[in-house]
């Protein structure tokens, strides 16, 4: 998802060297402006929530429903971003 984001964001002229750096340019470039669905940033927001925890919380765990769903979601969003840029 990171860097699908990133490849998107390459369409603008934008870039950024973090999670929340692309989703912050990600939802002003693409959610606002109508071009992606909102519903992918809340997705990589998610995401991004999980990945900060796993990293920095030891007793944090994710169940197997949770990690399929997510795993669903990040192919999801890769499809909207792959279909994004060939419609360019």
């Amino acid at each position: 998802m990171f860097h699908a984001a990133r490849a998107a964001l390459a369409t603008r002229g934008r870039s950024a060297r973090t999670h929340s750096g692309i989703l912050r340019i990600f939802s002003k470039e693409f959610v606002k402006t109508g071009l992606i669905e909102a519903e992918y940033a809340r997705v990589f927001s998610a995401e991004q929530e999980d990945r900060e925890f796993c990293d920095y919380d030891a007793s944090f765990r994710i169940t197997k429903d949770t990690a399929q769903s997510r795993i669903q979601e990040a192919n999801e969003f890769v499809e909207r971003i792959e279909r994004f840029l060939k419609e360019r």
